[in-house]
């Protein structure tokens, strides 16, 4: 979560445990970022309510 936050020392500690270019794993992450906001955004929550609710199976959100 923290790398979805953008913590560049999370995203480094997550590429290199994936083994794949900083760069390109920080652009998936702000793909993702702003997946979460778009649909925070539609649906007239907060993107942590969004997060939470997809960590706690609640997929209809999405």
């Amino acid at each position: 979560m923290d790398a979805v936050k953008g913590n560049n020392n999370a995203i480094t500690q997550l590429a290199s445990n994936l083994n794949c270019d900083f760069n390109s794993l920080n652009n998936a992450i702000c793909t993702v970022r702003s997946g979460i906001q778009d649909v925070a955004g539609k649906i007239g929550f907060s993107a942590e309510k969004v997060i939470n609710a997809a960590n706690l199976g609640d997929l209809n959100i999405v």
